[in-house]
């Protein structure tokens, strides 16, 4: 099976998008990164929320990793950073956690010389990077190097059962060949400590884990306390779901049955390989912002500045996938999800809904340890021979 190609970068990470990032510091530039998008499109251009004002210790630690892994992105070929001049989070603050990057940078402040001048001179210089790094040239991307991150969302009863196990055995197959996978949504976890540290590699990585669910539990007991339990969206009880336990049985599948090698904080860059838990909210915005940072591949659920996406979950278990990626590198992923999507067929014998009502936790518990090849293959609508890979 051949390669993905993607962008060797000079310090030995691979990215398979050649982006020019405009990003802000702050909030208050939004415009500006704005006005900068609309005249360089082909730019992938970030404003957020965030920057203003004091904020906690922790809160800013979050923010200054965010923003400086952002800038070090392997899909990411060189940077136009926007700031105000007066943030906590300002240009001359990220400097030292970007200048290694090892790549284009260029700093402008929108308090040295107005908003105007400012979007005039970062449009300036995103056109004159996209024109510098466009001639790059993809090589071959060693499976070893392939770091994939998997988010699911949208999810209903079947989800854990169709759509995440298939993006598990995703998961698996690209273990198995030597890439890496990570996977979080801490409080889509609540209740499977029991089965997660059952993975864990060692001592350590399970106490990890462990503390990671406790937090996370205690964090929505502290914030809805008798509903606790029932931390989850309108959408995902009308799909027939009744506990965030069942949740949680679903939204670990995407996962995989592989050892879990390491536990991460939000968005710190892992340094094990194979399969990676990461400490960080279900909720998918914030979940995302999580993973973006420091997945130079493939992320699931949608594309930001990503490569591409593996959707996890969906209505009725709907599960479709979508790559940004070379047109080749595209139709070949596709296959793959579909190839394994149908080896390893998701169909299980299922009880029917009572009351509205989806699986039982015990009942996804026992669904959660069948193996994928145990699992029959039931009424597919197409040839596996249209699939070879």
């Amino acid at each position: 099976m051949r390669e993905i190609t993607g962008y060797e970068r000079k310090n030995g990470k691979y990215g398979v998008r050649n982006h020019v990032l405009v990003m802000a510091t702050v909030s208050c530039v939004n415009g500006v990164v704005n006005r900068i998008s609309r005249e360089v499109p082909e730019a992938v251009c970030v404003p957020h929320s965030y920057g203003c004002g004091r904020g906690s210790a922790r809160e800013t630690q979050i923010l200054f990793r965010i923003l400086a892994s952002m800038v070090h992105h392997p899909n990411v070929g060189a940077v136009v950073l926007i700031g105000l001049g007066c943030e906590r989070s300002n240009t001359k603050a990220l400097l030292p956690f970007v200048e290694k990057a090892e790549k284009p940078v260029e700093l402008f402040n929108v308090q040295d010389c107005g908003s105007l001048q400012t979007a005039k001179k970062g449009t300036e210089a995103a056109r004159r990077m996209f024109a510098e790094i466009s001639g790059q040239q993809r090589v071959p991307l060693p499976w070893d190097r392939l770091l994939v991150a998997m988010e699911c969302g949208g999810s209903d009863a079947m989800s854990g059962v169709t759509a995440n196990v298939a993006l598990g055995a995703v998961s698996d197959w690209l273990v198995g060949k030597g890439s890496s996978v990570i996977f979080g949504e801490n409080t889509e976890m609540i209740g499977t400590a029991h089965v997660l540290t059952r993975r864990a590699r060692n001592e350590e990585v399970a106490k990890k884990i462990v503390a990671m669910i406790d937090q996370a539990e205690q964090r929505t007991e502290d914030i809805m306390g008798p509903l606790a339990s029932w931390v989850i969206s309108p959408g995902n009880m009308d799909g027939g779901m009744s506990t965030i336990a069942e949740k949680s049985m679903g939204c670990i599948h995407k996962g995989g049955t592989t050892t879990i090698n390491q536990v991460v904080d939000y968005g710190e860059w892992p340094t094990e390989k194979g399969l990676i838990l990461q400490d960080g909210p279900g909720y998918d915005d914030a979940g995302e912002g999580n993973q973006l940072p420091h997945t130079p591949e493939l992320n699931p659920f949608h594309i930001a500045a990503q490569t591409g996406c593996a959707y996890g979950t969906g209505r009725q278990g709907q599960s479709t996938a979508f790559f940004a990626l070379g047109a080749h590198d595209l139709l070949f992923l596709q296959k793959l999800l579909v190839r394994i999507i149908v080896e390893r067929s998701v169909v299980h014998e299922l009880p029917p809904l009572q009351n509205g009502k989806g699986a039982s936790a015990a009942r996804a518990a026992q669904i959660m340890s069948t193996p994928h090849s145990q699992i029959p293959i039931r009424n597919l609508p197409f040839p596996c021979s249209a699939f070879q890979l």
